[in-house]
């Protein structure tokens, strides 16, 4: 095999420019030219994940267990790799799908346009939203903090019926049964450090709210961080940013401080 790497670092990353435009084209070195801002999502990629880590080995080991006979018997080292691949990742793929359409149906229901009303998982959304929405203000926003050097794009910020101004992040999870037979939806520490990012480059701190939806069933759970949690979470996000210009050897901070002087 001549030592092939079949398996590559993950180099993706989001940027955006100062003024909060997303530039899907760039890369590291389109961004210390012209200065844009790595995305809340790319900076928390510093920190190590590693119950996904574990997950990904799993589907890794489960796909080349099942690598089927015409496969096996072609003795082909890099159409096996390849199978692998590609099965290991549709998972992957499909979570990454199933997220990004949940996310403009919300959009939708947000802005009073046409969504799937016969998907049961989406009316659960929709009835969440009827029962705890007082007033929407934006979804979609993308925001910005130069003092620190970050940006991206939020969910949605709303009148919370019972806690007023709420920053909310919808997360769709394959949610497990507990041994009692509950749904038992899981909240990461990732949920709250990305939520109290976007929160530091708004006017004013909102609550920050994780809704997780069930892709197993017509349920949505509430968690809400307190403000203890979220001023936790914002020292460890600035940690983790640190750790990521160190990696990169890029200070996007420093842009503002470049221009003023």
């Amino acid at each position: 095999m001549g030592g092939k790497s079949y398996i590559r670092p993950d180099s993706s990353a989001h940027w955006y420019t100062g003024d909060g435009e997303p530039r899907h084209d760039a890369n590291l070195r389109t961004a210390r030219k012209e200065l844009l801002y790595p995305s809340v999502t790319t900076v928390l990629s510093a920190k190590s994940a590693p119950g996904l880590e574990a997950w990904k080995r799993n589907e890794l080991l489960l796909a080349a267990l099942d690598l089927p006979e015409d496969v096996r018997d072609a003795n082909d080292v890099d159409l096996a790799a390849k199978y692998i691949m590609q099965q290991s990742t549709k998972k992957v793929e499909a979570a990454v799908a199933r997220g990004t359409f949940v996310h403009d149906s919300i959009e939708a229901m947000f802005n009073n346009e046409s969504w799937d009303k016969e998907n049961t998982q989406l009316q659960a959304v929709a009835e969440w939203i009827e029962a705890k929405c007082v007033d929407h203000k934006w979804s979609e926003e993308s925001l910005v903090n130069k003092e620190v050097g970050y940006a991206g794009r939020a969910d949605t910020l709303m009148d919370h019926e019972e806690y007023g101004l709420t920053l909310v992040d919808f997360k769709t999870q394959d949610v497990k049964k507990s041994r009692k037979g509950e749904w038992a939806p899981r909240c990461y520490d990732k949920f709250v450090f990305q939520l109290s990012a976007y929160s530091q480059c708004l006017p004013v701190q909102p609550r920050l709210l994780s809704l997780v939806i069930n892709n197993n069933a017509d349920e949505v759970y509430e968690r809400f961080w307190s403000e203890d949690e979220a001023a936790e979470a914002w020292e460890v996000f600035k940690h983790i940013h640190a750790v990521w210009c160190h990696d990169k050897k890029f200070y996007p901070a420093k842009h503002e401080v470049e221009v003023s002087a």
